[in-house]
């Protein structure tokens, strides 16, 4: 039985990391059953466009305002 992982990313403003971030959690998925979440801080960059474009498979959630990190990572879990 495969083991299952939910792996949580909390950016902001991070367009320059986080394709290759993402990149390298799903290189190893045929091992791991897994879902991604990615909780952008009201970023004003590119990265929700990359991560909705790119990566549809991974759950994206905006809050309307930035939680910080540890906001960040509660909301998403």
């Amino acid at each position: 039985m495969k083991p299952e992982v939910s792996v949580i990313i909390v950016t902001y403003n991070s367009e320059k990391d986080i394709r290759s971030c993402l990149e390298s959690v799903f290189k190893e998925r045929d091992h791991v059953s897994q879902e991604v979440i990615v909780l952008d801080n009201n970023s004003s960059d590119q990265t929700t466009s990359i991560v909705r474009e790119e990566f549809p498979e991974v759950k994206l959630i905006i809050p309307n305002t930035n939680l910080g990190f540890a906001g960040g990572n509660n909301q998403a879990a």
